[in-house]
């Protein structure tokens, strides 16, 4: 859909769409373009997925313009795409995206900045992940559902839940959803798990702490310093580096 939005002409209808919703409170509000993903930055998935919540009407008025449109392959995928994000399933997984995004997206900045404090950047981090264990919790799936009920009754949705659930099959949605909380935590933190160690080493060589210890005639260094930075770049001598340092 992203790539189907990215035509001039579909964009100009984007556009349109969005200056008729621009009135009374929302008179300022900004004209948004939806842009491409990119496979290298993440924070590219949290503006397309911001952009199509808060300009979902104005998408979802593009997409049946579309539909009617005199050429075949626009109105029938127009249509197609307007089937999608009209389900209940579109609806919860991009809300879902959208709060994994909003925790993530400022811990990926800052470890992208020119300056970083790498002690800093593992609080960020500890600290990303435990708000993220979180939303596996059935609170949070809880108030995820209703959320996303209350978004579908908002935007005048025919689909207001999990489809099929009425009619005692269990939807497929809720069932991937149950799974993604079932996947044990330590397939991630062990892959993670010398990613601590490594940062207290570099954190040791940062410009800010070269500069401390340039200034003082003893430096105290743990026993076990650059150990673990010296298994991932094979080439370094961790006793040496200590001595000069």
């Amino acid at each position: 859909m992203v790539t189907f939005m990215r035509a001039r002409k579909r964009t100009a209808t984007f556009y349109e769409c969005q200056k008729k919703l621009n009135i009374g409170s929302k008179v300022k509000d900004k004209i948004r373009k939806i842009k491409n993903f990119s496979d290298t930055r993440w924070t590219s998935h949290d503006r397309v997925i911001t952009v199509i919540h808060d300009k979902y009407e104005a998408l979802k008025n593009t997409l049946e313009s579309l539909s009617e449109s005199t050429d075949r392959v626009t109105a029938s995928n127009a249509k197609s795409f307007l089937s999608v994000i009209s389900s209940f399933h579109f609806v919860l997984v991009f809300k879902l995206m959208k709060s994994i995004f909003s925790i993530t997206t400022p811990t990926s900045c800052y470890l992208k900045s020119k300056s970083i404090d790498f002690i800093q950047a593992i609080k960020l981090v500890d600290e990303t992940k435990k708000r993220l264990i979180e939303l596996r919790s059935d609170k949070y799936f809880q108030e995820l559902v209703q959320n996303t009920k209350q978004f579908t009754y908002e935007q005048n949705l025919c689909e207001n839940y999990f489809k099929n659930y009425e009619r005692g099959k269990p939807s497929k949605c809720l069932e991937k959803m149950c799974k993604m909380k079932s996947v044990p935590q330590h397939q991630t933190e062990n892959k993670f798990s010398n990613a601590r160690d490594i940062l207290k080493d570099l954190a040791l060589l940062s410009p800010e702490r070269l500069m401390e210890a340039k200034h003082k005639s003893e430096m105290d260094l743990p026993d076990k310093c650059f150990l673990d930075l010296s298994t991932w770049i094979t080439d370094i001598n961790p006793f040496q580096l200590k001595t000069e340092y």
